[in-house]
């Protein structure tokens, strides 16, 4: 292909159509290959081209930019992400309209993008428009729409709102189910993140027969390796992990992650996400070493290939900073849990329930260090954003209270006579007064604060 290419910029020179659309193969080619340096240079170079030969508006030009912010999203880079998008949905809203084709599909783009940052509000917004723009403009059962509706689903999910998310699959799943046939990879995709949600809902027995479905489709149409059989596979060990079946879990982990390897290659995404599961199942058993070596993993090759305030990034370096607390490694877990915290503040806010997850399990860090007074800085702040935060987990501001009052009763231990068991008390009497005004829901089983926040799965 690179011959062709030098070939085409021989014979029709380098802004020529064959050589900017040789040029953009060369990216796709790269991009498939985890290439992304290589193929984000590419993508640059064709978008220059384009900008020469085309202009800045051409919708040629503008959806290239589309693909490039793709990539760049792909790599963890979301700010550099978003300034492509925004300069191809201000010029395609421009150049062809809101209700064009290639508008819908740099806006979806965009709405995917405010996803990935955590801005869920947002990106529930823009695919709202987006979508009610698609139903009358496309129709409600067009590739595109369905799409659309599937991935507004996925941010409904993101927000822990599993019925509505519910309600979407299942209307992505019918549509599919009609236009493009059952074992469309489409509808292999739908039906399982509508397992997913019944998942959310804790409604097992009615999840697995999608999981399942969706794997045996990808099986039988895509292959053994196909990426959308792996991602199954993997979301097999989800509701096996969730049914409490860790053993068959870790099975399917191990599978999922060996498949990633040897057909994507050691450096592919999804092998972060595999070998992220595969750790937190790990450790769940017990297998503490064992889960440390796969977080590690999961933590170098985020380093190698995303951005540094990428979302896998984020979560890896909490589970390992999490399971060397467990093993009492807290030298080498309290600088991954700062790390931890300091990208949680810049990406998702210093007042976000993730955000006070991580501080939480830093605070466990240091009263295990003797540093009781570092611990009480962050659990108080933890203690309020669990008390006032939107979407917080039920039982996590149970938990918050728990947490101080286990690290007073640890530093009265450590220092009595200096009123720290004062302050447990008291820390006891408002959990009490929590208890009393939210039950029976808080009779649910406490939400451990030091497991991370679950990658999702791909």
């Amino acid at each position: 292909m690179k011959a062709t290419l030098e070939g085409s910029k021989v014979v029709h020179g380098d802004d020529h159509p064959e050589t900017l659309s040789a040029i953009n193969n060369m990216a796709v080619v790269l991009a498939s290959q985890s290439k992304f340096a290589e193929a984000e240079r590419y993508y640059r170079e064709a978008i220059e081209g384009s900008r020469r030969r085309r202009g800045n508006d051409n919708p040629r030009t503008l959806l290239q930019l589309r693909n490039l912010g793709a990539l760049l999203q792909q790599q963890g880079k979301l700010s550099e992400a978003e300034s492509c998008y925004r300069e191809a949905l201000d010029g395609s809203r421009l150049a062809v309209g809101e209700e064009h084709v290639d508008f819908l599909h740099i806006a979806s783009a965009m709405a995917a993008l405010l996803h990935a940052q955590g801005k869920l509000a947002d990106s529930e917004a823009m695919y709202r428009q987006v979508l009610e723009t698609a139903r009358r403009v496309l129709g409600d059962t067009h590739h595109q729409t369905l799409a659309m509706i599937n991935e507004l689903g996925m941010v409904m999910h993101a927000q822990l709102r599993y019925r509505a998310a519910e309600v979407l699959f299942r209307e992505a799943l019918d549509g599919a189910m009609r236009t493009l046939g059952p074992d469309h990879v489409t509808v292999q995709n739908a039906s399982s993140n509508l397992g997913g949600s019944l998942l959310g809902q804790g409604r097992l027995a009615d999840a697995e027969p999608f999981y399942l479905d969706a794997m045996a489709s990808a099986r039988r149409n895509q292959g053994e390796d196909h990426p959308t059989t792996i991602s199954s596979i993997n979301n097999m060990g989800v509701l096996r992990e969730a049914q409490g079946n860790l053993a068959d879990a870790e099975s399917h982990y191990r599978d999922a992650l060996e498949r990633i390897k040897r057909v994507l290659g050691e450096e592919h995404p999804d092998s972060i996400v595999s070998a992220y599961n595969l750790a937190v199942v790990l450790r769940k058993q017990g297998k503490l070493a064992d889960a440390a070596t796969f977080a590690r993993e999961a933590v170098e090759v985020c380093r190698r290939v995303h951005d540094n305030e990428h979302p896998y990034l984020l979560d890896s370096i909490t589970l390992l900073g999490v399971i060397l607390q467990s093993t009492g490694n807290f030298r080498d877990a309290e600088p991954l849990l700062r790390e931890a915290v300091e990208i949680h503040i810049r990406v998702r806010g210093s007042d976000h329930w993730q955000t006070a997850v991580a501080m939480g399990s830093l605070a466990r860090v240091l009263s295990g260090l003797n540093d009781h007074a570092g611990a009480e800085q962050y659990l108080i702040e933890v203690e309020r954003i669990y008390r006032t935060a939107p979407g917080v987990p039920a039982g996590r501001h149970q938990y918050g209270m728990e947490s101080l009052i286990a690290m007073y009763t640890a530093w009265h231990a450590a220092e009595p006579g200096k009123g720290y068991d004062a302050k447990a008390t008291q820390w006891r009497a408002q959990l009490d007064n929590l208890l009393a005004a939210t039950r029976p829901a808080s009779q649910a089983t406490t939400v451990p604060a030091t497991q991370p926040a679950p990658m999702a799965p791909s």
